[in-house]
């Protein structure tokens, strides 16, 4: 193997906001370049699904980093639920196509333009007139450079969304590929700085603290979510499949419309995202380069399933069938496989919060089955019952997030090996 192969073998240092803001410089390269082919009538489109899309990874950042369009909160469970009311009028856009067309990209150009016109305004208070940038390091000022020019865009970006047809095709696909460059920038220079300027850990995921003082109540909703990345993507994940679940029933029933293709490609973004950090679908990886590549490429599919309709959709739902299926297969396997081993030859008993986890681990891997044989053989279940299914498999999700908080939090209750004997 060769140095440059042994490089990709690596396990790759991305912390989650470097990831998030490549993957939207991903949409937005790729939206551009589809854009072109889109324009000539080479390529359906779906407005709604694009919007939806977009809204939905502005709430991964509400959900897993606190950062708003208005700019970065603190990460309460009020800004929480305010990242998931964002991904439901995402997921509803991106489902039911033609309900809430005006609607989303009327409140996709507000929070483009309204967002991008304070995080300026922002950023002009913080350092003045430029004086207080130049005595910055260079990486910090090519950070700075980077949102300004992402502020400017998105007001430019939102202007072209509030008024449709104030800018040829054309020059809209130009407009995004420029846009998504200084995402790519900003998240390099993320990464850069971090590397070189290494602190105290603050992603979601690092030890955390009770607070001294907890509310009681309705208050407690304004206290700092202490929900690490791993439980923020189950809630999310729950979230989706809960609300497609529930959407299911009156769909099948032919009173409201679909879009497949929109909810194929939702679901294997989420699943890239979850490759990212090592959690594939088959069990969890050393979270190499190779895999942070094929997560990019599988989201990369979902996104031009989202934009592009009724190409993919006969090659993604059986995929995404036989995925649920063989995962699901596997990761039994692989928990129950020790009980066929010779009573002195296992492991001690687990402690019972891990007990439980598995149980809900469990359920989840046999639902996943059956949405996945659903997917896999259509028309073997009733579209009512696949609803309760997949509504099923969003409250495990719900649950299977409270339980890996749990963990967590007794993990960093634990006292610090690095610390002082």
């Amino acid at each position: 193997m060769t140095h440059q192969e042994s490089r990709l073998w690596r396990e790759a240092d991305l912390s989650l906001e470097v990831v998030i803001l490549l993957l939207i410089g991903e949409f937005l390269l790729l939206f551009g370049l589809l854009l072109f082919r889109i324009g000539t009538g080479e390529l359906p489109y779906n407005p709604d699904s694009t919007y939806g899309l977009f809204l939905i990874f502005i709430s991964l950042q509400i959900i897993s980093l606190g950062k708003t369009p208005l700019g970065d909160l603190r990460r309460s469970w009020v800004v929480i639920l305010g990242g998931i009311c964002t991904a439901v009028l995402g997921m509803a856009a991106c489902f039911i196509p033609g309900l809430l067309s005006d609607p989303v990209r009327i409140i996709t150009g507000l929070l483009l333009v309204c967002g991008g016109l304070t995080l300026l305004f922002r950023l002009y208070i913080r350092h003045g007139k430029g004086d207080g940038i130049l005595v910055l390091p260079g990486l910090v000022r090519l950070v700075i450079a980077a949102c300004i020019a992402i502020y400017v865009f998105s007001v430019l970006a939102g202007l072209i969304t509030l008024f449709p047809g104030m800018v040829k095709t054309v020059q809209t696909a130009v407009f995004l590929i420029l846009y998504g460059i200084p995402y790519f920038i900003l998240a390099l220079s993320i990464r850069a700085v971090e590397r070189r300027y290494p602190q105290a850990e603050t992603r979601p995921d690092s030890r955390r603290e009770a607070p001294p003082h907890p509310r009681r109540g309705l208050f407690r909703l304004l206290d700092e979510s202490p929900l690490g990345f791993g439980p923020a993507i189950a809630l999310f994940t729950g979230v989706l499949l809960a609300f497609l679940g529930l959407l299911l029933i009156p769909i099948s029933q032919g009173t409201l419309p679909f879009s497949p293709d929109a909810l194929y490609g939702l679901l294997i973004v989420i699943t890239s995202l979850q490759i990212i950090f090592g959690d594939t679908p088959v069990g969890t990886c050393t979270r190499s380069w190779v895999l942070v590549l094929t997560g990019y490429l599988c989201s990369a599919v979902g996104i031009f399933s989202c934009i592009v309709p009724g190409v993919l959709t006969g090659i993604l739902q059986p995929v995404l069938g036989l995925v649920n299926i063989i995962g699901g297969v596997i990761l039994l396997a692989r928990r129950y496989s020790p009980l066929l081993l010779p009573p002195e030859s296992r492991s001690p008993p687990a402690p019972p919060v891990v007990r439980e986890l598995n149980r809900i681990l469990t359920l989840i891997n046999l639902v996943a089955i059956i949405f996945g044989v659903s997917m896999l053989i259509p028309g073997i279940i009733t579209g009512t019952f696949q609803g309760l299914v997949i509504f099923l498999y969003g409250i495990l999700l719900f649950i299977l997030a409270r339980q890996l908080d749990r963990l967590e939090w007794m993990r960093s209750s634990l006292p610090d090996p690095a610390g002082p004997a």
